[in-house]
């Protein structure tokens, strides 16, 4: 069921109340072999992110980072500054990018570690 809602500046937000379990929400999903629509709860979905192993974390981050910044995408790709964007804003995405790589460094360091 779509419902509705008026706000108080005068606007409209539209959204669909999942039929499992009565609340509003603002998107349904169904999923392979489902039956029927319903809340990412109601399915017991979880976020990518909930899902990624913990030493896989800090790679994720940094390829975050690095399709953020527009660059070339790998642990050893290093960053240059986009055209247009601040240095001192480049100077803190650098600085994240460093603690980023320290941290893959680690990671990888303990995955030989674990294996030898």
């Amino acid at each position: 069921m779509v419902y509705r809602k008026e706000l108080d500046d005068g606007r409209r937000r539209w959204g669909m109340v999942c039929p499992s379990r009565h609340v509003r929400v603002g998107k349904l999903y169904k999923p392979n072999g489902g039956d029927c629509f319903a809340e990412r709860r109601g399915w017991r979905l979880g976020y990518n992110s909930q899902r990624i192993e913990h030493s896989q974390r800090p790679f994720d981050k940094l390829s975050s980072l690095q399709r953020k910044l527009s660059q070339e995408q790998g642990w050893d790709a290093g960053l240059e500054r986009p055209k247009g964007m601040c240095r001192r804003t480049f100077q803190r995405q650098l600085h994240r990018y460093d603690e980023l790589d320290e941290q893959c460094a680690l990671a990888v360091t303990r995955r030989l570690e674990f294996r030898s």
